[in-house]
Formats: C-alpha cells, structure tokens, sequence
C-alpha cells in the first residue's frame, strides 16, 4: 500500500480519512478507510453522515443543502460543463469535490467569522477560479454569516449559476 504525504492539507478529519501519514521517515500511521480511486461517497451513506459530524456540521438542514447540491452539480454538469463530465456522478461530486471543499473549514481564519448581520462586519472570502463553485458554494452552505464572492475566467459557468442558482 503506497503512503502520500500531504504537508499543506488542512488538520482535519478528512485528512485522516483520505490518506495515510507519515510522522516521520520510519513511522507510518495506517487507518482503516481505504478510499477508490474517484474519492465517491454516497452522500447518504452513514459514512457521510459521520464524516460531516467529524467536520462538525451537524445542522440536518445544511447536510441537506450539501446532499442537494451534489445533484444538481450532476445536472448542471451536463449542460455548463463545470466540473469534468467523465464519471461525474452524485457520489463522485460529493466524495471528490464538496468533502474537500468543507474540510477547508478546520482553517481558523473562517471560523472565527462572526455571525453579524451588518454587511460592513462580516467576513469575506474570495474564491477566484472557481469553476463549478469549489471550495465557495460548499463553503457558503457551511459558513452562511460570510460573504462569498465566486469568480471565474469561463464567462458560461457564472452566468449559469447567476441566471438558475
């Protein structure tokens, strides 16, 4: 079983989950979740569930958003081809696109975001290049008192999400 190292990956639970790390040269922590290839988890899937839990999204509505959006990043994906078409299913969105999107969450910076409703004190992030709105609309799901701001040179893919989204 090969071993990746990711040193600029968030500390997060995901981290864990995904690969396999390195302590030092001759220490290697094995786990127990061996991935596929394409990284797909059924969204529904008690797997999901408990990895949401671990990231600490534990608000029912916004797995539901999370779950949701992954299907319609399916449907979308056919017509505005925002994300690759091979193998795009509703659990290769979920498992390869939003799960990494939200594990952007364990950076402190964002959660220590306040939940103000006045524009001028809210935090603000902005996603430039982001394709089919990765990390952003994930992390908008999660993070609802922040100002997102998505920006992408393919001129298709922003007015789609502005004229439906």
């Amino acid at each position: 079983m090969s071993t990746t190292h990711i040193s600029s990956f968030p500390n997060s639970v995901l981290k864990g989950q995904y690969f396999n790390e390195r302590k030092d040269e001759n220490d290697v922590v094995e786990n127990n979740f061996n991935p596929s290839p394409t990284f797909a988890v059924d969204p529904n899937s008690n797997e999901a569930h408990d990895l949401l839990k671990k990231i600490g999204i534990t608000d029912t509505a916004q797995q539901e958003q999370l779950k949701l959006l992954a299907t319609l990043v399916v449907e979308w994906n056919e017509r505005l081809n925002l994300i690759s078409r091979k193998g795009c299913t509703v659990d290769v969105v979920f498992g390869r696109h939003i799960l990494p999107s939200i594990a952007l969450a364990s950076l402190p910076e964002l959660l220590d975001g306040n939940d103000s409703d006045s524009k001028d004190s809210r935090r603000r992030v902005l996603d430039v290049g982001t394709g089919g709105g990765f990390p952003g609309v994930p992390l908008a799901i999660i993070f609802p008192y922040v100002d997102f701001l998505l920006v992408d040179s393919v001129g298709k893919k922003i007015e789609g999400n502005r004229r439906n989204g």
